[in-house]
């Protein structure tokens, strides 16, 4: 036993007590060995390797009291650092048999689990799509473990200095002058609606967008790689042999929050006080062509304003009525429409397009309906789909655009497509009639994007808020 022994006892050991000299040293490393707590801190923060050569050792006769293995604190940094593998000489080191022993207790032998689980003949089915693509005897280890691991029991078993990492990685911070423990912290913060949103924030993009995923399928077990290591991390799930599972409180929580919000702030890595424009989509629902006009919108449009954008992207002719919806909230572009509030559902808020600002709405849902012609019923998703920090001067413009120009008056989405199948079809009986009447429309079959840009450009540059539709 080496004085670099005696500096590396102090770090590693700094929670327990301080080492004064070798011989100190020595009577408490005699004792740790025997020390399940310690031992059980120490077998939770092992790497893969030392795991493996805990197992291996654990194979191995030894003639002594130690095992020899090859010194090197790079390679073995969590047995150096806590002192159980002491320098010898000759670029070797020894580990006490009865630390090794110790060890293995706490390390979860999933070799010989699985071996148990290939025995058994009964075949699970689970509720996971991921799961049940997994070899019988890997998808019941993993199921089993993972219906009966909670985040609260788990808590309770972390190595404080990981649960530090947790409550750092949240960006929380722990009031002990209040009595407050970091167990209680991360059980707070994952399990409350409001204080997880503020704790994604902190994640990587891909995270979010996974975590997203996994609410809409409903399945809460993955595969560990790059886009979900960092869950681990947060204290969101626990990883069994290479496979993941959220903690089942921590997906409840998960499912209040609104996903799609959370991906559209992290995507563009720009922050609620730095943006300046929004990415959004605008999806034509229920066609069975694909029709989306991706668009740039500035910051602190008003609905009205955006009514226009999307008439202009779109194709329409502002000759009909139009609102936005999202939650309990609706937005009329002409008027509240409070005479008809008697109709509403209890808690419906009716609100004035030109009086209500997009930003507040779209970045608290991620997401709203935007409806055009109550006759015709064109219903639009609006999705936010990322936040931007553009030049200092920003119009609104159309990126992006897929599918053709709708027909306005064409009895909705299913009159349209029929209307567009006898346009296309010249042997249809009634193609002459429809294609003069669509002609007399003004219909314009070529998207013309600069030209779209352009017109809104002038239309928003004069700087004041849009309130009525005849400048269109």
């Amino acid at each position: 036993m080496s004085n670099n022994d005696l500096v590396r006892a102090n770090i590693g050991l700094e929670a327990f007590e301080t080492i004064n000299d070798l011989e100190e040293l020595a009577e408490v490393l005699s004792a740790r060995t025997a020390d399940d707590y310690f031992l059980e801190v120490v077998a939770d923060e092992l790497t893969d390797m030392e795991v493996n050569l805990i197992k291996r050792l654990t194979r191995t006769t030894t003639l002594t009291q130690y095992h020899t293995v090859d010194y090197k604190p790079e390679k073995y940094p969590m047995l150096t650092g806590f002192v159980l593998l002491l320098e010898d000489k000759d670029g070797k080191g020894v580990i006490h048999r009865t630390a090794v022993e110790g060890l293995k207790k706490f390390i979860f032998d999933v070799d010989a689990l699985e071996q148990l689980l290939t025995d058994d003949d009964e075949e699970l089915e689970t509720d996971s799509e991921y799961l049940n693509k997994l070899p019988e005897h890997v998808r019941n280890l993993v199921h089993g473990i993972g219906e009966d691991i909670t985040l609260k029991n788990e808590l309770e078993m972390y190595p404080f200095n990981g649960l530090q990492i947790i409550v750092k990685n949240l960006n929380f911070a722990v009031d002990h002058g209040m009595g407050q423990t970091e167990e209680d912290v991360i059980y707070s913060v994952l399990t409350n609606p409001e204080y997880m949103k503020k704790a994604l924030v902190n994640l990587p993009y891909e995270t979010i967008l996974f975590l997203k995923s996994a609410v809409e399928n409903d399945d809460r077990y993955f595969k560990v790689n790059q886009k979900t290591e960092s869950l681990f991390h947060f204290g969101m799930s626990m990883e069994i042999d290479s496979h993941g599972c959220i903690y089942p409180e921590v997906f409840q929580t998960l499912k209040h929050v609104n996903l799609k919000r959370m991906v559209a702030i992290a995507k563009g890595g720009v922050s609620l006080a730095e943006y300046n424009a929004m990415r959004v989509k605008v999806t034509l629902k229920d066609t069975h062509v694909p029709i989306i006009r991706e668009l740039i919108i500035p910051a602190r449009l008003n609905f009205f304003e955006l009514h226009l954008v999307i008439q202009r992207a779109m194709g329409w002719w502002t000759s009909h009525l139009a609102k936005f919806s999202a939650g309990d909230k609706f937005i009329h572009m002409y008027g509240t429409y409070e005479e008809n509030a008697e109709f509403s559902r209890p808690g419906t808020i009716h609100l004035n397009g030109i009086e209500t600002m997009v930003d507040g709405v779209l970045i608290e849902h991620g997401e709203l309906t935007y409806l055009y012609d109550y006759g015709d019923h064109w219903e639009h998703d609006v999705e936010l789909m990322e936040l931007l920090k553009e030049p200092p001067v920003v119009y609104p413009s159309v990126d992006k655009r897929k599918g053709p120009i709708p027909i306005e008056d064409s009895g909705g989405v299913h009159g349209f497509e029929e209307t567009m199948r006898i346009l296309e079809d010249e042997t249809h009986p009634e193609h002459e009639d429809v294609t003069m009447w669509v002609k007399s429309t003004n219909y314009r079959k070529t998207y013309q994007k600069q030209q779209i840009n352009k017109k809104l450009k002038e239309l928003f540059a004069g700087g004041a808020p849009i309130m009525n539709d005849d400048v269109y």
